[in-house]
């Protein structure tokens, strides 16, 4: 049986990248089949402080938006980001990293 893939959104904060710089971050969003899943994506993604109480407490559940949901149709695993300062222009770049 396949698992439905829950949409999550918030704002991205900071993340380490692949070279173990810290990189701002507008927007992020998760796809993942559980919150558990979705911090645990997020912890994979650079983001090394993101908690669960953040997700329950500031993240909006079962959205991404239009831009997202036209980015990625049907729902996915995985993380995607909008880099700071681009987050309210239309044609901000949504980048996946997991």
């Amino acid at each position: 049986m396949t698992k439905t893939i829950k949409k999550f959104n918030g704002r991205g904060g900071y993340r380490r990248d692949a070279k173990g710089n810290w990189t701002s971050v507008s927007q992020a969003y998760v796809g993942a089949t559980s919150k558990a899943e979705a911090v645990a994506l997020m912890h994979r993604a650079g983001f090394e402080s993101f908690t669960m109480h953040e997700l329950n407490e500031y993240w909006s559940k079962g959205a991404w938006g239009t831009k997202m949901d036209a980015t990625v149709s049907p729902p996915q695993r995985g993380v995607w980001v909008i880099l700071v300062g681009e987050a309210w222009h239309t044609d901000a770049v949504i980048t996946r990293l997991l």
